[in-house]
């Protein structure tokens, strides 16, 4: 996995399920840090990052940032480009998974899906671009 640590700017969020998800700015591209939303999912953070090391295109494109949490620290957070979330929420196989959990996966899926559709995507960046509030 080829990381690069590069500074941020916290530009806003997303809604997932209820969770907040940062959206992280650097040199014109919006990024999302994975790990809060590996927490929200309940998924094992260490496999997670082992997956991504072993997918050829989200290895490439994976960033360590230093990002502003919600309570005001500094944090290092593995990131991927927002284009790319939708790639690595579809690599979560939630047959693994049972009950809740299995339903908040394919939530977040289906979610992912319907913001990053085709019809969507103008729409998308409209709201993307109007976002003023921080993480």
């Amino acid at each position: 996995m080829s990381m690069q640590l590069v500074e941020d700017r916290n530009i806003g969020h997303i809604e997932f399920d209820q969770n907040k998800i940062c959206l992280v700015e650097n040199d014109n591209q919006l990024f999302v840090p994975l790990r809060p939303i590996c927490t929200a999912l309940e998924l094992n953070w260490q496999n997670q990052v082992r997956n991504i090391q072993d997918d050829a295109v989200l290895s490439s494109v994976v960033v360590t940032m230093t990002t502003t949490g919600q309570d005001g620290k500094q944090y290092e957070m593995i990131c991927i480009p927002l284009s790319y979330l939708n790639g690595w929420l579809f690599r979560i196989n939630p047959a693994r998974y049972e009950g809740e959990r299995r339903a908040r996966i394919i939530k977040y899926q289906k979610e992912c899906y319907n913001v990053f559709s085709a019809p969507s995507i103008d729409k998308t960046h409209t709201i993307l671009n109007n976002i003023k509030s921080t993480c």
